[in-house]
Formats: C-alpha cells, structure tokens, sequence
C-alpha cells in the first residue's frame, strides 16, 4: 500500500511475478514482484520466508523508486495490508478461533472466535531480543 496525493496504489490483484527464491525440506523463500504507480513507477519485491520450528513467517518488503527518477515519488508506504485464507476454513462451516501478531509488541484476540472486528484484542510488549 502506497499512499500519494489523495489516492493509494495497492499490489492486491496487480499483476507481477512470483518464484520460489529457495525451497528446502525445511525452509522456503517465496518472491513476489510488482511494479506500482505512486506519482512514478515504484518496483516492489516481497519476500516471504517459512522454516521448520519458527512460528511466524518472516516479512520482507523493499521499494525501488529509481525506476522512476530523482524526486519525483512523494508518497508512503504501508506494510503489510493484505488478505489472509486459512486452509480447511470454508464461510459458514467453521471459524477461526483467534489472530495474533506483532514483533515489539504483541497483538492477540482474547474472545473465544469467531474473529470479527469486534473481536476483544489485547497487546503486550515483547522481550527484546
């Protein structure tokens, strides 16, 4: 999500690449890439990388403004927006019983689920590490 002017440039539906950047029997890299338009062309690459015994994935975002030369992007940038889809969740068949993430601080649902965006949340700041 990249805000300018008085409109945003999303990558959602926007057309661009995908590869596996790295795919072993324990971990993976998966590369997104897209060009966006926030008053001149913004290349987008996202990196999503899994392993074996982390329980969150790892987030990566970069913005290369170069594309579109010096001073011309006045804008910000907002990660990560997105669409999640739960495996084995169907609409009216189950529910998801809780959400949490956060790094310095820690951002849970405290309510027995459904998930709504009246869900009751709770946050709590996290060990530095």
């Amino acid at each position: 999500m990249n805000h300018y002017a008085s409109i945003a440039a999303t990558s959602h539906d926007a057309a661009g690449t995908y590869r596996a950047v790295l795919s072993g029997r324990h971990h993976c890299i998966h590369e997104f890439k897209v060009r966006l338009s926030a008053g001149g062309a913004i290349d987008v690459t996202i990196h999503w990388f899994f392993a074996t015994g982390r329980s969150n994935p790892v987030y990566a975002i970069t913005h290369d403004t170069s594309p579109a030369g010096p001073d011309v992007v006045y804008a910000d940038a907002r990660a990560t927006y997105g669409n999640l889809t739960f495996d084995g969740v169907v609409s009216g068949q189950s529910n998801v019983a809780g959400v949490g993430w956060g790094d310095k601080y820690r951002f849970t649902t405290t309510g027995s689920g459904p998930v709504t965006f009246n869900s009751p949340w709770a946050s709590s700041r996290e060990r530095e590490r």
